[in-house]
């Protein structure tokens, strides 16, 4: 391979680990946004409800926290996804050069990434390879389900969700 074309991948590779921890950084802050948003409508939502004495209309605000807790997990995907993308680059660079699948000692030896897939910050390419062992790796880490019930994206919004349940029973309870 050409020594020029190697350096611009070896340089692509770089970019795409500062690209890839500057994306998971930034889907921390989303969820961080995300979930003040939803804390807010929340709050305001219950506080007008009580303060108008409708219990009722704190019921609208569980809907309101699910639609916000799949966002949520929506987002953790993708950032699941560019952590996966994270760990096959580690693989690569901490891979010794006698072991099976490409590695950075085999690529500087070789002057050749070979197949090791360069700039897929996302994993979209990644994803597609027809390593059965990726794969299945892949999918138990990148799900919405498992996302849905990730502590940092659940724990809120079940709380809230509980809390509001605890003051319409509450409000129900003392109008009776």
């Amino acid at each position: 391979m050409d020594k020029n074309i190697f350096e611009y991948q070896f340089q692509l590779l770089r970019d795409e680990i500062a690209t890839i921890h500057a994306k998971i950084t930034s889907f921390d802050d989303l969820a961080f946004r995300v979930k003040g948003w939803a804390a807010t409508l929340w709050a305001g939502l219950v506080g007008y409800a009580v303060g108008q004495g409708k219990p009722e209309g704190i019921a609208l605000s569980i809907p309101l926290m699910v639609a916000f807790w799949i966002l949520d997990a929506s987002f953790k995907t993708y950032q699941q996804r560019v952590r996966a993308r994270m760990g096959i680059i580690e693989q690569f660079l901490n891979r010794a050069s006698q072991d099976s699948g490409a590695s950075l000692q085999n690529a500087f030896r070789e002057s050749s990434f070979g197949s090791f897939l360069i700039h897929d910050p996302m994993c979209n390419q990644t994803f597609r390879i027809s390593d059965k062992d990726f794969q299945q790796t892949f999918s138990k880490k990148v799900s919405l389900v498992l996302a849905l019930f990730t502590t940092n994206v659940y724990l809120m919004y079940v709380a809230l969700i509980l809390a509001s349940l605890l003051i319409m029973a509450y409000l129900y309870l003392k109008a009776a």
